[in-house]
């Protein structure tokens, strides 16, 4: 009988994300008694199982970042600059893009990051990175038309809907 491709899948990725909870819970089980008088009560075990894993993402974001800027130091390159976020997981730069997708159009917000930190920069979105690029000839050309169909007479048709 063939294992089915979901389990399998599971199997494959379910390791690492509980690493850090199951080994948490060994130490605070297991090592720690050994290391002190007395074990730590249930509640305090499970609470700190289960908060290793947000700690585990928030310090191995913080180690990338670390090696990031050292590598980056070591062969004298420059990093990216990216859009400053006062709340963890990139928050405001959503409510930001979501704000700016509700009141007008969403480019506007991209472009005047653009404006400030040049064409390439990153944000952090719910601890993802994302590079958004603006290809500067292109975005002059859709503007240039857009300057140009907006000085263009107007048709007929137009002017009639308008009520001439």
């Amino acid at each position: 009988m063939e294992v089915p491709p979901g389990l399998s899948y599971l199997v494959r990725i379910l390791p690492l994300p509980l690493l850090p909870c199951a080994a948490t819970h060994a130490v605070l089980t297991y090592i720690l008694p050994l290391l002190t008088s007395g074990a730590l009560p249930p509640w305090s075990r499970v609470a700190a199982a289960l908060l290793a894993q947000p700690a585990g993402v928030f310090l191995s974001d913080l180690y990338e970042k670390h090696r990031q800027a050292g590598d980056a130091a070591a062969s004298g390159a420059v990093r990216m600059p990216v859009i400053h976020d006062k709340w963890p997981l990139g928050l405001s730069v959503l409510s930001a893009l979501k704000e700016s997708v509700r009141s007008g159009y969403p480019g506007d917000l991209i472009r005047d990051w653009s404006e400030e930190h040049g064409n390439t920069f990153i944000m952090k979105v719910l601890l993802q990175k994302v590079t958004p690029k603006r290809n500067c000839s292109r975005v002059h050309r859709l503007e240039k038309h857009q300057k140009r169909r907006s000085t263009a007479p107007l048709s007929l048709t137009t002017r009639i809907l308008n009520g001439l």
